[in-house]
């Protein structure tokens, strides 16, 4: 009797190893219900030649592939919870009440992913200039943070996550934002004051299972928006909520993909009224315009998932948008006759603005006046893509009082144009190598308009402060065709 139950056992354990591989052969198609693409099934040959990689390929295609996947991810995620009170997966964290939380969230949340006071101005000094470039082309500009959810419902996190300082990037950024006069749009503040309304009433303004904002919150962010365009809109007041039961969220997708979600979901209804451009697909599309024949206001909005809710609401009220989650902004197309340029990105994305060179069109600078000393600089450039980048002595540099220049002579021609301070990555050995610790604030990068006058340019670096000037020597040339 007892070998029998070995060998019974032994077969369901072999049975369930094979129930995976023989459900993908009965042509078992499971849902992707995670945010992430899936792996693609990968090919034996790239051309006449044998794919090398196609065993490490075939196993991440299996991983997220093989058949009743969701089904055991859940069960196993459902065991680990019940028993340890948490779950295999890196991504989410399990606070109190059920909440989750997403893991990249966590180092803001701690305070051991502050950045330096220096990286906040040049993030902020970058914003700047996007506003100006915005301004130049007669649209107004705004800027928001998006707060990550335990910014707003921190008494949800666990015990166990301890915060190391009260500091954050997002309110640290806001700071240096206002002192450069930028338009910026207080969603924490905002946010903060909805949900003591709400706590009141038992509700929430961020879903339980997801990353983002409810219908409640990002309703906010939606009116802040038609407060600057001006006019008449729908406000969409709490006698048109409706309520369902029916949401699983993003998170609860990475825990139990099998399982349907039961959480509360809101919306204000109706929205509509609109046409999307071109055959575009919002789901799809990194860019894509909506229209109405409603009013005359055109808007040029950057965002990323926490607007996605809103594209319904803002589309039926504005004559023309234009969305775009392309990152690095692209602002070469803003002179389109857009009416204002707003920017939303998630808090947990704040690192990201300092890492990567915005596609703008460099503001020429008049009246720079006399070189009074020198600055020792380096510069290189990339004359497919019209960059010039580099990097310089930046021990006493200020990036919200300071200006950073390029300097470009050709034949008598002479030109003077606003970089971003930001670093290039193919300068960071040059720079480290010349200015030690403090190579990572020197670097400078632009990109120059489109009308220049053909002709061979030589550059240099100018650092601009408010009584003088300094420079360095020919960094290079660049030839413009």
């Amino acid at each position: 009797m007892r070998k029998a139950l070995k060998y019974a056992f032994v077969a369901a354990m072999v049975a369930l190893c094979l129930l995976p591989l023989a459900s993908m052969l009965c042509g078992y198609q499971g849902k992707n219900l995670e945010n992430r693409p899936l792996a693609q099934e990968p090919s034996l040959f790239n051309g006449d030649k044998l794919n090398t990689q196609f065993p490490i390929e075939f196993d991440d295609y299996f991983d997220d592939h093989f058949g009743l996947r969701e089904e055991m991810v859940t069960l196993i995620n459902a065991l680990t919870e019940a028993i340890f009170g948490d779950t295999l997966n890196d991504k989410v964290v399990i606070g109190k009440d059920d909440m989750y939380f997403y893991s990249e969230t966590m180092g803001d949340y701690t305070g051991t992913a502050l950045l330096s006071d220096g990286e906040l101005m040049r993030a902020a000094k970058i914003i700047k200039l996007l506003s100006d470039s915005a301004e130049t082309s007669g649209a107004t500009f705004a800027f928001t943070i998006a707060p990550n959810k335990n910014s707003i419902y921190p008494e949800y996190m666990p015990d166990y996550i301890l915060k190391a300082t009260d500091e954050t990037n997002r309110e640290r950024l806001a700071g240096y934002l206002r002192e450069l006069g930028v338009d910026y749009i207080d969603l924490y503040g905002e946010l903060t004051a909805l949900k003591a309304q709400a706590d009141e009433k038992g509700e929430l303004i961020y879903y339980v299972h997801d990353t983002h904002w409810n219908m409640r919150g990002a309703i906010l962010f939606y009116r802040d928006i038609m407060d600057r365009l001006g006019g008449k809109y729908e406000p969409y007041d709490d006698s048109r909520l409706s309520v369902s039961y029916d949401y699983s969220g993003d998170l609860h997708c990475f825990v139990s993909p099998a399982a349907e979600g039961q959480f509360e979901d809101v919306s204000y209804l109706p929205a509509g009224g609109y046409e999307i451009a071109d055959k575009k697909n919002p789901e799809r599309d990194s860019v894509f315009e909506t229209y109405n024949d409603k009013n005359s206001l055109s808007l040029m909005l950057y965002r990323d998932s926490f607007v996605k809710v809103l594209v319904p609401y803002i589309s039926s009220e504005v004559g023309r948008v234009r969305y775009s989650t392309v990152f690095p902004y692209d602002f070469t197309d803003i002179g389109d006759g857009f009416d204002a340029v707003i920017i939303e990105l998630v808090e947990r994305n704040i690192p990201n603005l300092t890492k990567h060179l915005p596609t703008v069109y460099a503001n020429r600078l008049e009246g720079i006046g006399d070189i009074t000393g020198d600055v020792e600089a380096y510069g290189r450039c990339d004359k497919k893509k019209g960059w010039i980048f580099g990097c310089f002595d930046a021990y006493d540099y200020n990036p919200l009082t300071d200006t950073l220049a390029v300097m470009l002579n050709c034949g008598g021609r002479t030109y003077v144009y606003e970089a971003f301070p930001m670093l290039d990555s193919s300068m960071e050995v040059l720079a480290r190598e010349h200015f030690g610790d403090a190579y990572a604030q020197s670097g400078f990068a632009l990109t120059l308009p489109e009308d220049m006058t053909q002709g061979e340019y030589s550059f240099s670096f100018i650092l601009l402060r408010s009584d003088t000037a300094v420079g360095s020597g020919e960094l290079g040339t660049i030839t413009i065709e």
